[in-house]
Parts: C-alpha cells; sequence; structure tokens
C-alpha cells in the first residue's frame, strides 16, 4: 500500500504522532467511533467519539472527520480506534 493512500487527520499536527486513514479500506461501520467514544466517555455513543465517519450519499465514498479531542490513547500502545478498525483502515506515522 502506498502512502498516499492515507489521509492524515486534520486536527493532528500538533502531535509527535499522526492517525492516517485510507478511506479507500474504510467500509463505514464506525466500530472505531463507538471505541473511541469508551475511551472519552466509558460508554458507548457516537456523538462522544473525536473520529466522525461518513459516508457520502452522492458518491458512496467514505469520508471522516477528526476532532481536537484526539489524544491518540497516550495510555496504550495502539490507539482503541486502531485495534478495532478490521479492515486496517487506520493508521499511525
Amino acid at each position: 500500500m502506498t502512502e498516499r493512500n492515507f489521509r492524515v487527520g486534520k486536527f493532528l499536527k500538533n502531535h509527535e504522532r499522526k492517525l492516517l486513514m485510507s478511506t479507500s479500506r474504510c467500509t463505514g461501520c464506525r466500530s472505531c467511533e463507538l471505541a473511541c467514544s469508551y475511551h472519552h466517555q466509558k460508554a458507548f455513543g457516537p456523538s462522544d467519539s473525536s473520529i466522525r465517519i461518513f459516508r457520502n450519499d452522492k458518491n458512496g465514498e467514505i469520508e471522516y472527520v477528526l476532532k481536537e479531542t484526539c489524544d491518540l490513547c497516550p495510555d496504550k500502545n495502539i490507539p482503541f480506534c486502531i485495534s478495532v478498525c478490521t479492515r486496517r483502515a487506520l493508521r499511525i506515522q
């Protein structure tokens, strides 16, 4: 897989590590949203997630937004969103 298939989350420019997503690999299952919300709130609720996944109804492509609240799960070796992604659409650089 080439690096160009991954896009960097917009709000992580102040972090040493960056969360990257390959929208071509993502199926839109939103497991990453649930894992992230549990990390932040200890409850499953996509509205509390730092990552939001959307499917563009016009072209079917996956789009995502990464909020400033993303801390890349500093107490874990692998952020929760990455560990639950079965398609390996997320990774850290």
